[in-house]
C-alpha cells in the first residue's frame, strides 16, 4: 500500500464525517448543527465536502488495478475472477451488515422513524442492491444512509475485470478513456436528477477513472519522476491554490449551473493529480499525508465511514442533555458548537477504532490467509 494514499483516505473520511455532521438537512441527519454555524468561509468550504466520496471511488479503482491488474492479465481464470468478487464482498459486507443491524436495533428501540427504518427496504440493504436500477425510488434514504456508496461500488466491481480486457495498458486508450470520462462528467455531472440509478453510475465512473489513472501512474516517465524538497514546495503551493479555487467554486455553485459542471471536472482532475504526485513527494506534502495520525485514520477509514450514521442516531437520541445543560440553540456560542462537533468526531473515531481492531482487521487477516488469487 502507498502510505500517502492511505493518508489521503484518512482526510477523505474526516471530510465526509465533517460534512454529514454540519449538513443542514434535518430529514436525514438530525444533528441540527449546520444551521447554527455562521462562520461563512468555513461554511463555503464544508458545503461540498461530499466530493470526498469520489476520492474513495477513484482511489478504489486505482488500488484495485494496482493490486490485481497484472494477475488477471498474466493468468486469467474464472476461479480468480470468482475469488476477486468474493474477496471484495468479504471486505465490505461484514461491517455493512453490523452497521445495518445496529440501525435495525435502533429502529426496534424507537430511535428511527418508519421513513428511515423502512422494513420493506431492508432486503435491498441486506443484499447491497439498494442503489441498483430496480430499487424502488420511494425507498430512498433508508437505514444506514452513507452505505449507499458501498452498494454502488459493489455494482461496479462486476464491470472491473471486463474493463481490464477491453482497455489494456495502452497510453492512447488511457488518454482517450480519461478524456471520455471527463466529458461525461462535464455534460452529466455526478448527480443525475430523477435518475434512481445515479449512484451506480457515479461509482462506476470513479472506478473507471481510477483504473486509467493507474496506467498514467505506471507510465515510465511518471514512474521515474522524482519530486525533491524544492519541487515539493511547488506542489504544496499548487494544491493550496487549488483548495482556494475549490472554496471559491463552492460559494458559487448553486448560482451558476455551468460552473457546477466545471466543478465536477475540476474535482476529478484534482483527485487524479493527488494520486499521481502524492506518492512522489518527500517534504511537507509527505509529512502531511504520511504521518502516524493520518495514516491511522486512513487505515480505519472504512470503519469511520460505515459507523458514522449509527453514531449520529445515538447522539440525536441523547443530545437532549446538551440541549438542557449546554443550550444548543441559536444563542449558543460558536466555540461551544465547534467543541460539540469535535466531540462527535472523536466519538466516531473511538467507536471506529474499536470495530476496526475487534472485527474488521481480524476478519481481513482471516480471509486474506485463505483467499489468494492464483
Amino acid at each position: 500500500m502507498i502510505n500517502t494514499l492511505t493518508g489521503l483516505r484518512g482526510y477523505a473520511a474526516l471530510s465526509i464525517v465533517f460534512f454529514h455532521i454540519l449538513w443542514n438537512n434535518r430529514e436525514y441527519y438530525d444533528m441540527g448543527i449546520g444551521r447554527l454555524m455562521d462562520w461563512t468561509p468555513m461554511k463555503m468550504f464544508y458545503l461540498h465536502l461530499w466530493v470526498a466520496v469520489d476520492v474513495f471511488f477513484i482511489l478504489s479503482g486505482f488500488i484495485l488495478t494496482y493490486k490485481y491488474y497484472q494477475i488477471f492479465i498474466d493468468r486469467f481464470s474464472f476461479k480468480n475472477l470468482g475469488l476477486f468478487i468474493l474477496k471484495r464482498f468479504l471486505r465490505i459486507y461484514p461491517l455493512h451488515f453490523i452497521s445495518l443491524m445496529i440501525c435495525f436495533a435502533f429502529y426496534l428501540l424507537g430511535m428511527l422513524d418508519d421513513k428511515i427504518g423502512n422494513v420493506d427496504a431492508l432486503i435491498y440493504h441486506l443484499t447491497l442492491t439498494f442503489t441498483w436500477w430496480f430499487y424502488p425510488e420511494e425507498y430512498g434514504g433508508t437505514w444506514n444512509i452513507p452505505s449507499w456508496s458501498l452498494s454502488a461500488e459493489w455494482f461496479s466491481y462486476f464491470f472491473f475485470i471486463p474493463i481490464i480486457y477491453i482497455f489494456k495498458n495502452n497510453i492512447k486508450t488511457t488518454i482517450f478513456g480519461i478524456l471520455a470520462i471527463l466529458t461525461i462528467v462535464f455534460f452529466y455531472g455526478l448527480i443525475y436528477p430523477g435518475d434512481p440509478f445515479a449512484s451506480g453510475k457515479r461509482a462506476l465512473l470513479g472506478l473507471l477513472f481510477g483504473y486509467f489513472i493507474f496506467h498514467i501512474y505506471n507510465h515510465e516517465k511518471i514512474k521515474n519522476l522524482n519530486i525533491n524538497k524544492h519541487s515539493d514546495k511547488i506542489v504544496y503551493m499548487v494544491i493550496s491554490l487549488l483548495l482556494i479555487i475549490t472554496l471559491y467554486l463552492s460559494n458559487n455553485l448553486y448560482y451558476n449551473p455551468l460552473l457546477y459542471k466545471y466543478f465536477f471536472v475540476y474535482t476529478f482532475i484534482v483527485i487524479a493529480l493527488s494520486i499521481l504526485f502524492l506518492p512522489k513527494c518527500t517534504g511537507i506534502m509527505k509529512f502531511m499525508f504520511d504521518n502516524r495520525v493520518i495514516m491511522f485514520l486512513g487505515n480505519i477509514s472504512y470503519s469511520i465511514y460505515i459507523f458514522q450514521y449509527p453514531i449520529y442516531i445515538f447522539m440525536d437520541r441523547y443530545k437532549y442533555p446538551f440541549v438542557k445543560y449546554m443550550i444548543i440553540d441559536d444563542q449558543l456560542s460558536q466555540l461551544v458548537l465547534w467543541l460539540f462537533v469535535i466531540g462527535v468526531i472523536f466519538l466516531i473515531i473511538i467507536f471506529a477504532t474499536i470495530m476496526h481492531y475487534l472485527i474488521e482487521k481480524p476478519l481481513m487477516n482471516y480471509f486474506k490467509a485463505r483467499l489468494i488469487l492464483k
